[in-house]
């Protein structure tokens, strides 16, 4: 579906790569929801196994594809940016896919309110295709402090002017939304809850990141607000928060 740039409300951007096992389920949850105001553009790393032949089979409902090196997730969450024509703009990672009847629920009540927030909502948790919990954001500056991402970056809806003035920082692998997320707030940006349930989010391969993730909040956070008993106190929260989400998985893989 080749759409009218003029015309177009909202961009959905998937970067992928080698998603071979996930990538067709994510293609067709936003083709369930596409119309000729939804824009869908997907940014490939360079991929070697058979995400390509797959994303190929959809050439003509996909509006761009981009395959190409990159230098990690944000390099290629920015190249979508740029290309980005909608009014707002969304990502769906590649193992991630739209409820679709929230999901449209969601978009039409956004439509209906019309202003530029930064929209989110809820998102279902889910590992080896089986959802182990609803997720709520909790919206706090105070709370994104100390423990962390409290918010559903998967859900955002985002005015596509906020994403091009504050991109993704590239010196960070895994937690540069949450960087973004800090910005927007301390910048005054309005954020817009909806309760709506609108992506089952797969954790997979969360737990193995732990030590990264502790490391970047820690220098997301010195970045932000500079050192002091606030910096220290934040990271040895965040510490025990992780281990109390890791021992939290631990339980839900066994029960799985």
């Amino acid at each position: 579906m080749r759409i009218n740039k003029e015309n177009i409300y909202l961009t959905i951007i998937t970067v992928c790569y080698n998603s071979q096992d996930t990538i067709e389920r994510t293609i067709d949850s936003v083709l369930k929801i596409k119309n000729s105001e939804i824009e869908y553009l997907i940014i490939d790393g360079k991929s070697i196994d058979s995400t390509l032949k797959i994303i190929n089979k959809y050439n003509d409902k996909i509006d761009l594809l981009i395959s190409e090196k990159d230098s990690g997730i944000y390099d290629a969450m920015n190249k979508g940016i740029n290309k980005a024509n909608g009014r707002f703009i969304t990502f769906l990672n590649s193992d991630d896919f739209y409820n679709t009847n929230e999901f449209l629920k969601y978009y039409n009540e956004i439509k209906s309110i019309d202003k530029d927030y930064i929209y989110h909502s809820n998102i279902y948790n889910m590992k080896n295709n089986v959802i182990l919990e609803k997720v709520y954001p909790r919206f706090s500056l105070s709370k994104m402090k100390y423990i962390g991402m409290t918010l559903n970056h998967p859900t955002f809806i985002v005015p596509n002017y906020i994403y091009k003035k504050f991109k993704f920082d590239q010196k960070f692998k895994i937690l540069s939304d949450y960087k973004f997320t800090l910005i927007t707030m301390l910048c005054n940006v309005e954020y817009f809850y909806l309760n709506f349930t609108v992506v089952n989010y797969s954790i997979e391969g969360e737990s193995s990141n732990f030590n990264q993730r502790i490391i970047e909040g820690y220098l997301i956070r010195k970045q932000i607000f500079g050192y002091g008993n606030v910096l220290i106190f934040s990271s040895i929260f965040r510490i025990t928060y992780g281990i109390l989400s890791y021992i939290k998985n631990k339980i839900n893989n066994y029960l799985i």
